[in-house]
């Protein structure tokens, strides 16, 4: 097995349990173990738990933004942009789901709001992301515009509430375990948001 071989088993471990489970509940040698390694094989690429979870949510940035900038791309429409996107999103959940026992909702957020108070290492790092994800809605309320969005700070802050509908919405898919919420209220609540009926 080749060291970046080693290397990415691990990220892709730390990311599918860490999201599956818990930040707190998973421990080095869950991942070790996931990832067919060894303790010794962990410390040699990432200094600890923490620096890993940071890599391997970064590399989850990475390819969801290869995803958002496919869809959020300016030569369709801001409505079909949405549309896009909620079917993305859902399509995702579903994958998620078949390799889960539930709704998964956002890496990010699910991370995120675990580690507020106990690791500033993953906070801070997934807050960066958070705001880079949530450029890609400002972004698409500019577009809209009037009579929705008329000036740039409405879009700011239009941008944001969209943002927020969506982490609320897979947040309690996720708790409640329910895909239906999902598919009955994403597309149709962000369309809505944005100055759009179904």
């Amino acid at each position: 097995m080749t060291e970046k071989g080693t290397q990415q088993r691990l990220l892709d471990a730390a990311i599918s349990l860490i999201w599956q489970s818990s930040y707190s509940h998973v421990g080095v040698m869950d991942i070790c173990k996931a990832a067919d390694t060894t303790k010794g094989s962990f410390y040699h690429f990432f200094e600890s738990k923490a620096h890993l979870a940071v890599e391997a949510m970064q590399a989850h940035w990475k390819a969801l933004k290869v995803d958002l900038d496919a869809i959020f791309n300016p030569s369709f429409s801001p409505r079909d942009q949405i549309s896009a996107f909620a079917k993305a999103t859902i399509d995702t959940q579903k994958e998620c789901k078949v390799n889960s026992e539930g709704v998964m909702g956002c890496a990010f957020c699910t991370v995120g709001m675990e580690t507020t108070a106990i690791d500033p290492i993953v906070r801070d790092a997934i807050s960066e992301i958070i705001a880079k994800e949530t450029a890609y809605f400002i972004r698409l309320a500019k577009e809209i515009g009037e009579p929705t969005f008329p000036n740039q700070q409405s879009a700011e802050v239009g941008g944001r509430a969209i943002f927020a509908f969506l982490q609320g919405t897979l947040t309690l898919a996720r708790v409640n375990n329910d895909f239906s919420i999902l598919e009955e209220q994403l597309e149709n609540g962000l369309l809505r948001l944005a100055g759009f009926t179904k």
